[in-house]
């Protein structure tokens, strides 16, 4: 997670994203696919295991190279 990027404030470390939407991540690539796929603006709902509990987190996508 980027300081001052779009998910700062919203991801902390230990995080695991899980899916995207319904899209289910298996691995960091596939994160990134997933996150790379949506346009810049476009709202993402991330499903996270934090401490072992299934949460739900929305964040915005941005530019590569964009903060906040």
């Amino acid at each position: 997670v980027a300081s001052g990027g779009p998910a700062a404030g919203r991801l902390r470390p230990g995080d695991v994203v899980v899916a995207v939407g319904d899209t289910a991540i298996a691995s960091a690539g596939g994160l990134l696919r997933a996150i790379a796929d949506a346009p810049p603006g476009a709202q993402l709902n991330l499903q996270i295991l934090r401490a072992g509990r299934a949460e739900t987190v929305t964040v915005r996508t941005a530019r590569r190279g964009d903060q906040g």
